[in-house]
């Protein structure tokens, strides 16, 4: 496994279980920062926080894809048998 990860468009390095080195740009440190101080938090707190929510968001995507791909294969059959028994012109009433 790579010790390098690419999360939200920030080059993650992995430097030990518990311990890792994050680049990112000055502007971002120093928004980062502002934020922290603002929320009376560490800057690692809000970045352990933003990335949490990012892994949730896309576990939940993955879901919901999941729960849609399953309802479409097991959708009722409303009477067609599975074939598609008009044509595009006929939808736009060309």
């Amino acid at each position: 496994m790579s010790n390098v990860a690419r999360l939200c468009g920030i080059h993650i390095y992995v430097t030990g279980h518990r311990n890792l080195t994050v680049s990112l740009p000055e502007e971002l440190i120093h928004q980062l920062r502002v934020l922290a101080a603002g929320r009376a938090q560490s800057m690692t707190s809000v970045i352990k926080r933003a990335l949490e929510l990012e892994i949730q968001q896309k576990d939940e995507n993955e879901q919901a894809t999941k729960r849609m791909v399953d309802r479409m294969k097991n959708a009722r059959d409303i009477g067609l048998h599975g074939k598609i028994t008009w044509t595009r012109d006929d939808i736009y009433d060309r």
